[in-house]
């Protein structure tokens, strides 16, 4: 794009100046000053230097309460391996990405993630009630204070480069909190970044998956699209197996005992 837009300025100002050169008598003539042709030059340069000027506008959202410090910001892209797995983190981030579920779910955010990946933040779904469940890319998560007790070192799940799910929460009809996990590459390989919250059951999957299979343990079975590389059904999380399929409905790979779910992390961390 930007050889293009060098190409087109260029070819503008060429065209400026054969024009010049050929009405160069009639001002001389008139006595026009010099300074006209000046303008024209300055207007034709704004012209090509306005569409670059537009595309480096930052999003700069709350992260965190407000009340106490949220995690850091950063404007790196995600992990290349996350970008080439998944086509929604390969898409321009939208006007709906930055929208009223995706602020709802950035005032949840603590000290358990840093480095919040803005411009990778992606919304993924909005239920019928609007609720949201959006994508937050972060570079560390899994992080604990320097006073947390041993166990919870143990089990916490930690590293870089995560891929965190929040999905947003109701409590007799109104907002209550959400469901909170961050998961890395393998993870997202392993069909473990996924989470349940109440009898909904949604995750991530790579590109080339396009719907899912769920097959209970009686033999039912529960199939759901795949849209921006995320799926969401009403279920259960136990027992039967899990299918990745493609657009022919042929199976990629297969995940016994599946729904394989971690619980999602309390909001914000410990």
């Amino acid at each position: 794009m930007s050889d293009f837009i060098s190409d087109y300025g260029e070819q503008l100002r060429q065209a400026g100046w054969r024009r010049l050169q050929r009405r160069r008598r009639l001002p001389r003539m008139l006595g026009l000053a010099r300074p006209t042709r000046r303008l024209v030059v300055v207007l034709i340069g704004l012209s090509v230097a306005a569409p670059a000027v537009a595309a480096t506008v930052v999003w700069r959202p709350l992260l965190g309460d407000g009340r106490s410090d949220g995690p850091s910001a950063s404007t790196a892209p995600a992990a290349e391996s996350q970008r080439a797995l998944l086509s929604v983190l390969r898409r321009p981030q939208r006007a709906a990405d930055r929208g009223p579920q995706t602020g709802y779910a950035l005032k949840f955010l603590g000290g358990s993630v840093a480095d919040v990946r803005t411009t990778e933040i992606r919304l993924l779904h909005v239920e019928p009630d609007g609720r949201g469940i959006v994508l937050i890319p972060v570079g560390r998560y899994g992080l604990l204070p320097a006073d947390a007790p041993a166990v919870m070192r143990e089990h916490r799940r930690s590293g870089s480069d995560g891929l965190c799910l929040f999905a947003a929460d109701r409590y007799h009809g109104r907002p209550a909190g959400g469901g909170f996990g961050c998961y890395g590459t393998r993870e997202l390989l392993d069909n473990r970044a996924a989470a349940g919250l109440g009898r909904r059951v949604y995750g991530l999957v790579p590109d080339g998956v396009a719907r899912i299979q769920v097959v209970g343990r009686d033999g039912t079975t529960l199939t759901a699209g795949v849209e921006d590389n995320f799926y969401i059904y009403t279920g259960s999380l136990g027992g039967g197996e899990l299918r990745w399929l493609d657009e022919r409905g042929e199976v990629i790979k297969s995940f016994p005992g599946a729904p394989a779910l971690a619980p999602p992390d309390p909001p914000g961390g410990p």
